[in-house]
């Protein structure tokens, strides 16, 4: 707050010193404005909650869904990999699993071909002089 000399017509006319407020100009105040309310806008829609796509799947055991589950079981993959590798959700696919058998034992079987083919490979290197694979 500034002081400067005001004229008080109250008093008779004779100056005296009183406090005088400072004005601002309407461009500061206007930027003062602006600002707070981008302020509170970017606050706002950081704040927001964002919903994502609900999307519903039809978890059935077809062919096409039998045979990528065998595969990715031969390649020796479990669980959640496995699910994700044959295309599927993890949650989709232990749906699947506990709905239809024959899903469980399209991974079963995938497991028991992929154990033959390498004990194959390990007994043909035992059987042709690999003294470390015998």
């Amino acid at each position: 707050m500034t002081y400067k000399m005001a004229l008080d017509w109250r008093g008779g006319g004779r100056a005296r010193s009183r406090p005088v407020t400072e004005t601002h100009p309407p461009q500061t105040i206007f930027l003062k404005f602006f600002l707070v309310a981008n302020i509170a806008y970017i606050a706002y829609n950081q704040i927001m909650f964002k919903s994502l796509p609900l999307t519903v799947r039809n978890v059935q055991a077809t062919e096409a869904r039998l045979q990528s589950i065998y595969d990715a079981a031969k390649l020796g993959l479990k669980g959640d990999s496995l699910a994700l590798a044959a295309g599927m959700l993890p949650a989709e696919y232990r749906q699947l699993c506990q709905l239809d058998p024959l899903a469980e034992m399209a991974e079963q079987k995938g497991r028991a071909d992929n154990e033959r083919e390498i004990s194959q490979v390990l007994n043909n290197a035992a059987l042709n002089g690999d003294a470390k694979a015998a």
